[in-house]
């Protein structure tokens, strides 16, 4: 409901990105990297509808995962964005369960619930307690049998204003006409292929609420569907529940599968854009063969080996050698039709665009004529095998378990494809790779370019009058079968739940003085680490603003005599992934290693902290990365306003007073030095203080050892820092506006922000969950205000950043440009009404928040990751190893005067107002609220002019 993706993605796209969870045999693929496997059953109600069903009994939750084979490419003409508009309905009601679809399942604890639309198919899912499944059973199948019902004219509107708001918050990202452009040029009118998933305006005002009903009696019965329920549960339980559930509702029409169409060019082209950005992009694109076929397998190798990783072909020519590009990337996306092979560059400013496509064009037709190495085409096998790994840790959610079981039965009819993909990848010889890059990459492309200037709206098609529609006959091998549910009986009660399994945290001590913690997670075979450091940002403070980010970063650009482009290969090839990065109080270095690779992988994470090269030609290359990612920032709605933010919030002085983001100013980074990033590391990155937090496949007995050998014997060099004070920042006496222009915005980005206490503080909690009822959740006050109510926003949302210091809270809502005032007056009254206690927080209110975390936690401590996030906050914010169970005591006993009490943390008279967007439409009519003092701000954040 909130994400809509372009393309389906199967088998290793899907896996590599990151699939579910699973308790697995171990097998071994080619080479020494381990591999896991999805096992399933699966069965076929009468009136069609087939089950597919995967057993993971680690953690006591089921992904129920529903996917209905109707998509964007179903649309005649004149009805586009029909499938996403649905999408949208789905989730407002049925007629057993009238208005909003959510209630249940938050008061249930789900987790990771969302729906999609893409070309191809429409999903919904969500991971549930297991004594919540007959719930969510009941839930999804009264929107399958019992939906017409619940929709009407109001109901209708609503959801398209909606939808118009997310095209509209797409459109007004930095290059966000290319989609659009891109999917015209690329198909034919004609193909279904030829309009964009979330369809035209004029299409979405033209929809009827006939027109829409028929498209639901059209394609969402069960024979149109495939239903995956993963995790803890078993064949007999699902036939059981899913007969019960489902196999009364009828099949519909049995509708003709639209065959297969890659749509080669006929010629290449080129197409050139202008938008308000500050610097070139071009996309190389080709269509190519569709999802399931080993084509495609073989154009996902061609893909990493030419730019899919940072030691590709491309990234070393373009990025390292010839310093052309920022970055360069490739992939191939497959779809139910035919497939996308593109190559995506961001060109330095400066440089013209046509060199870097002959550059690209040069290694193309080198990697076609030569083919991948055996050391490429072994890289690329082992970061797909590795990403396939991490990913089955999950069951559900965005590429869990259950989206590659239920993708692959929906493109290719077995649900076990994955496996042949695996198959292909393994067995593919640099012929077999080099075979299908011919084969494909030989036919013509287009080119699209954006380039800095005005950015024009983008002419729609009228809508046209779709052909009369006459409704197929159905199937009469399908039958229902008789069910003894009583819809008017309501939902089914869940009297009892799941509680949490936390796992126990392990201490231990390295030689180096560094504290170890552990949590063993043995459910896959990989090892996650996350060595904490003090610094951070606030360490800028006095210097020079970007350090810290700019160190932290530069720690993966070669180490231990490596170059960049070694050290990196050589972390493919173990199939590590590590990374560094800074915070606004801390830095961290992380290391996900394959078990079986861990001595290795830790060796080469001891290099990059011990011995970092810090070689002076690759500052020069990221600080200009650097300095073009500034500028990025400063193009997007969101990021220009956190840019300008907290010095408008703490004041000049404080050693929070920069970029949110961390990166500093384009002055600042021009001027840091290698002296600068080595000083850093040697106040900062010193073990003696240090925490290792662990989580994953090993034991402590293991673990010590191996991290003693790499690390045992590091010491901190030179005098170590201390972290500077952070003061305390009085609130202003009364709000402040600011505004950013965005000329040609047809969205503004309303941010409001103020001050609240430390993470550390001990009301911390209750003030989180307070924050939940206001714009914490999906059905807070503030989004049904604005999102389901007023339709003038996509989302609308309210969060506190964690910081030892003070801490800004933010409400962010990006409205729809002739809104802007209407939607700063609602923010500002939902608020008020709420601090002062004009409209305190409700029992049902506080009872639906508490138990959508509590109930919810078992989920939400499905992977490592999570539990890994959890200790870091541990270890940061000084908390108790039992800090979960301190911490589900205070949600338990939350009141609503407790929750009263805590959001008076906010002062609505002390906000921080920042507005992004085209000044000409926004600046009277916000003006005209007499919120407060209105300035007008550059990208900087300093005043452009006074401006009554």
């Amino acid at each position: 409901m909130r994400l809509k993706t372009r393309h389906a993605a199967l088998a290793l796209a899907i896996a590599a990105s990151a699939c579910g969870a699973i308790v697995p045999t171990t097998v071994f693929a080619k080479g020494s990297t381990p591999a896991v496997d999805i096992p399933y059953q699966q069965f076929t109600l009468p009136n069609g509808l087939r089950v597919i069903v995967h057993e993971d009994h680690k953690a006591p939750i089921v992904a129920v995962n529903i996917w209905y084979h109707v998509g964007s490419l179903n649309e005649p003409a004149g009805r586009s964005g029909f499938a996403h508009l649905f999408e949208h309905l789905m989730f407002n009601g049925s007629e057993n369960h009238p208005g909003d679809y959510f209630p249940p399942f938050e008061q249930a604890g789900a987790t990771g619930q969302n729906g999609t639309t893409n070309t191809d198919r429409t999903n919904y899912f969500e991971n549930v307690p297991t004594t919540a499944l007959d719930m969510a059973l009941w839930m999804e199948s009264d929107r399958m049998g019992h939906l017409l019902g619940a929709i009407d004219q109001g109901v209708l509107d609503e959801q398209r204003g909606v939808v118009q708001n997310e095209k509209r918050q797409n459109e007004n990202q930095p290059y966000g006409q290319m989609w659009q452009v891109m999917t015209k040029t690329m198909y034919p009118k004609g193909h279904p292929y030829h309009h964009t998933v979330i369809g035209s305006m004029s299409d979405l005002n033209a929809a009827s609420l006939n027109d829409v009903k028929d498209w639901f009696r059209t394609w969402y019965g069960p024979n149109n569907a495939v239903l995956v329920l993963a995790g803890d549960i078993d064949l007999a339980t699902a036939k059981q529940k899913v007969a019960r559930y489902f196999g009364d509702i009828p099949a519909t029409p049995t509708m003709m599968a639209v065959k297969a169409n890659p749509a080669p060019l006929k010629e290449s082209g080129r197409t050139v854009l202008q938008d308000k950005v500050p610097q070139v992009r071009m996309m190389r694109a080709w269509n190519v063969a569709q999802v399931g076929t080993r084509d495609s397998d073989m154009l996902d190798l061609f893909a990493q080996v030419l730019g899919g990783s940072a030691s590709s072909r491309l990234d070393r020519r373009l990025v390292y050698q010839d310093k052309l590009v920022d970055s360069v990337s490739v992939s191939n996306n497959a779809s139910q039709l035919g497939g996308n092979f593109s190559v995506t560059a961001m060109v330095k400013q400066g440089v013209d665009p046509k060199k870097v496509e002959a550059v690209i064009d040069e290694e193309l037709q080198k990697l076609l004529r030569e083919g991948p190495t055996a050391d490429e085409l072994s890289r690329a096998r082992t970061t797909f095998e590795a990403g396939f790994i991490r990913g089955i840790e999950r069951i559900g959610g965005f590429g869990g378990k259950a989206d590659a079981l239920a993708s692959c039965t929906i493109y290719t009819g077995n649900p076990g494809c994955f496996r042949d993909s695996i198959a292909n990848v393994q067995a593919a010889t640099a012929a077999d790779v080099t075979k299908a890059g011919n084969a494909w990459l030989k036919k013509p492309s287009h080119v699209f370019v954006i380039e800095p200037g005005e950015r024009k709206p983008l002419a729609e098609d009228p809508s046209v009058k779709p052909a009369p529609f006459v409704m197929p006959k159905v199937d009469p091998k399908y039958k229902t079968i008789a069910s003894d549910v009583d819809r008017k009986a309501g939902v089914p009660k869940v009297d009892h739940y799941p509680t949490l399994s936390f796992p126990s945290m392990q201490r231990g001590k390295l030689d180096n003085g560094t504290t170890v913690i552990l949590a063993e997670r043995h459910e896959i075979p990989v090892v996650q680490m996350n060595y904490l450091f003090d610094g951070g940002y606030s360490s800028d403070f006095g210097g020079k603003l970007g350090t810290a980010s700019f160190a932290m970063g530069m720690l993966r650009e070669g180490a231990g005599g490596r170059d960049a482009l070694t050290f990196k290969s050589d972390a493919e090839a173990l199939g590590a992934e590590l990374g560094s990065s800074a915070g606004i109080d801390g830095s961290a270095a992380t290391l996900s290693a394959l078990t079986s690779k861990l001595d290795a992988s830790v060796g080469l994470f001891a290099d990059m902290l011990r011995k970092p090269a810090f070689n002076p030609a690759d500052i020069d290359r990221v600080k200009a990365m650097r300095i073009a990612g500034i500028r990025q920032e400063k193009a997007r709605p969101n990021s220009a306003a956190m840019r300008v933010l907290p010095p408008l919030l703490y004041g000049e002085g404080h050693p929070y007073a920069m970029p949110l983001t961390g990166s500093g100013t384009e002055a600042s980074v021009t001027t840091i030095s290698r002296d600068d990033l080595d000083a850093y590391r040697r106040a900062w990155l010193r073990p003696e203080n240090a925490t290792l937090v662990v989580v994953g496949d090993t034991t402590m007995d293991k673990l010590l050892p191996v991290l003693n050998r790499h690390l045992g014997d590091w010491k901190g060099e030179g005098a170590a820092m201390k972290a500077k004070s952070v003061p305390q920042v009085a609130l202003p006496t009364k709000p402040r506006v600011f505004l950013i222009d965005q000329p040609g915005a047809v969205q503004a980005n309303i941010m409001a922000a103020e001050l609240v206490p430390s993470t550390r503080d001990p009301g911390a909690v209750k003030l989180s969950m307070a924050n939940d009822i206001l714009g914490g959740v999906f059905s807070s006050r503030l989004n049904m205000n604005l999102r389901e109510d007023k339709h003038w926003s996509y989302g609308a949302f309210t969060t506190a950043v964690d910081a030892q210091g003070q801490r800004p809270w933010l409400a962010l809502a990006p409205v729809q440009i002739d809104k802007t005032a209407e939607s700063i007056a609602e923010t500002r009254r939902e608020i008020s009404d709420y601090t002062s206690g004009k409209k305190p927080a409700t029992q049902d209110e506080v009872t639906k928040v508490v138990n959508n975390e509590l109930r919810g936690q078992p989920g939400a401590y499905e992977t490592a990751g999570a539990v890994l996030g959890t200790m870091t906050g541990i270890v940061r914010y000084g908390r108790p190893d039992n800090w979960i169970q301190v911490r589900n005591e205070q949600i338990a006993n939350l009141t609503p005067a407790q929750a009263a009490d805590a959001i008076k943390a906010i002062n609505p008279d002390a906000l921080t107002w920042v507005v992004v967007g085209d000044l000409k439409k926004i600046e009277a009519p916000v003006r005209a609220l007499n919120l407060g003092e209105v300035t007008v701000v550059d990208a900087n954040g300093k005043p452009v002019g006074d401006k009554k």
